[in-house]
């Protein structure tokens, strides 16, 4: 969970205690990963056709991080300013 809108690293809580299941896959020049996780787990209004969503991954060993959308440098990874807009059907 991000508070005070991500502006900080101090702003990102890590105690979010919820169920979900994930599956990866690290392939030549791409990785993938597929995310189960329960609506009754997140927070959103009924009935909204689009949620604005941050992905990222950090990958500890190389020390690098990358976004589903561009972030400039000089701002934390996880800031709202630059999050995608993620459009349901229906």
């Amino acid at each position: 969970m991000i508070k005070r809108g991500g502006n900080s690293f101090r702003n990102f809580y890590e105690s979010w205690d919820n169920k979900w299941w994930v599956e990866s896959q690290i392939s030549d020049g791409y990785y993938m990963a597929e995310l189960k996780i329960p609506f009754s787990n997140l927070r959103f209004f009924g009935g909204s056709k689009t949620w604005n969503v941050r992905a990222y991954r950090f990958d500890t060993q190389a020390n690098e991080w990358t976004t589903w959308t561009g972030v400039p440098n000089s701002l934390p990874m996880i800031c709202f300013a630059y999050n995608g807009n993620m459009e349901w059907e229906g």
